[in-house]
């Protein structure tokens, strides 16, 4: 094979296994939320409304009933008559009875579909509890991923301090070998430079801590040399709660207390039910006839509780008191929605005005710096001038990095304070 097409290709897969992979804050929160515990919980969740409503729909087929009785009476109903030729029994003291019983609702004032209803909306609520602790796990992405995104704003900015640093001490070692020069300025460089390797560490660990805990969220193992994608700025629609999901929430439980009045309502409501019994014991139905006998019987029963004492009413009132708590509830919650995104609004204004003069500042700075680096040169200025100078450069670059991902951080925060961020 020809030399330069393997050396081609040898160069080709160095440099395709050289670049690290990228991930970007959406797929980051898809994988979190599908690696959440809530999934299973919602999947638990489903089964369980299954089995709620199968349960309460089982009070509209017929029940099966088996009852037993025995007992023994001091005394027993005689007829003291006495007729020639006709011998009237008198029944035994002890008795027994065993009886099974098939029963089937014939009307319940709809009291089955109500409490189905109910039972629908109280999972309903729970869902939507399920949604806000996903929005729990989006928040946590958010904020790891953006500490992730200004570390690595300020390693960055360190470095190319660090590189003018390094530069300025070749030029000064340099100048010493001529004669020229004061060994005490190497020294000061030498210290700040072993002040921004110290930094350069101290942000590289809190890098390598953040990407672990981004790691446990998603799911997977993340190398520690990865990058992060700037997420794109969202366009934002207007100022509404309906997105969010403690509003679906505080919907859902203010439908299932409206529910569970129509359920209370019906309490007080006639119930019919049809019935058939067979049995065995002693008596039968004729109780003068003695020893164990089969027997049947087929009706219908019928209830209606006409008083009770208010205790009904007083049911409903308490699920009144509790609704009315939701519908406070939620006006806390829209007043410190609207404090948040009015926060939010009036934070990303003043980044937005700092960094109007930020590129101003930073060119100021890089000028003065320069100027002094060539006094350092000449010997007008010390090396601490100097690095105050670079310091005060390095500042300001770093604020401007560090305000237009805070910037962006905002935008985000705003997005999801809305309910649209996925």
């Amino acid at each position: 094979m020809n030399i330069r097409l393997i050396l081609t290709l040898a160069v080709g897969f160095l440099v395709s296994a050289s670049v690290q992979a990228q991930y970007d804050l959406v797929t980051l929160r898809t994988k979190a939320l599908a690696h959440s515990p809530l999934v299973s919980q919602k999947n638990l969740l489903m089964q369980a409304e299954s089995y709620a409503l199968a349960g309460i729909h089982t009070g509209r087929l017929p029940k099966v009933q088996l009852s037993g009785q025995a007992s023994y009476q001091s005394d027993v109903t005689k007829v003291s008559l006495s007729v020639p030729g006709i011998t009237i029994p008198t029944p035994d003291k002890d008795q027994y009875r065993a009886v099974l019983e098939v029963s089937q609702v014939l009307y319940d004032g709809g009291a089955v579909k109500r409490q189905s209803n109910l039972q629908s909306a109280q999972f309903q609520t729970q869902r939507a509890q399920l949604d806000v602790e996903r929005d729990r796990v989006v928040e946590r992405v958010n904020q790891v991923y953006f500490q992730i995104l200004m570390l690595d704003a300020q390693n960055n900015v360190l470095t190319l301090a660090k590189e003018e640093l390094n530069r300025k001490h070749s030029q000064m070692e340099g100048m010493l070998r001529n004669g020229v020069g004061n060994p005490v300025s190497l020294d000061v460089l030498r210290t700040e430079d072993i002040r921004l390797n110290q930094r350069i560490i101290e942000l590289a660990w809190q890098r390598k801590t953040a990407v672990s805990v981004l790691g446990i969220l998603v799911g997977e193992s993340i190398p520690e040399n990865t990058g992060f994608d700037l997420p794109v700025p969202p366009k934002l629609p207007g100022v509404h709660m309906h997105n969010r999901t403690e509003d679906r929430v505080f919907s859902a439980q203010a439908t299932a207390f409206q529910l569970q009045q129509a359920v209370l309502s019906v309490k007080v409501l006639p119930k019919v039910q049809a019935y058939a019994q067979g049995g065995y014991g002693q008596p039968g139905l004729n109780m003068f006839k003695s020893g164990f006998q089969p027997f049947g019987m087929v009706g219908l029963r019928f209830n209606w509780t006409l008083w009770d004492f208010n205790a009904t009413r007083y049911e409903r009132k308490v699920v009144a008191v509790q609704a009315e708590m939701v519908a406070r509830n939620r006006d806390l919650f829209q007043q410190n929605w609207t404090i948040q995104t009015k926060q939010l609004q009036n934070e990303i204004a003043r980044y937005d005005a700092l960094l109007a003069q930020d590129e101003a500042l930073i060119g100021l700075r890089s000028k003065i710096r320069q100027t002094l680096s060539v006094q350092l040169t000449e010997g007008v200025v010390t090396a601490n001038e100097y690095l105050t100078e670079l310091n005060n450069e390095t500042q300001a670059k770093e604020n401007k990095a560090l305000r237009e991902i805070q910037r962006l951080q905002a935008l985000i925060n705003y997005e999801h304070a809305l309910g649209t961020s996925y």
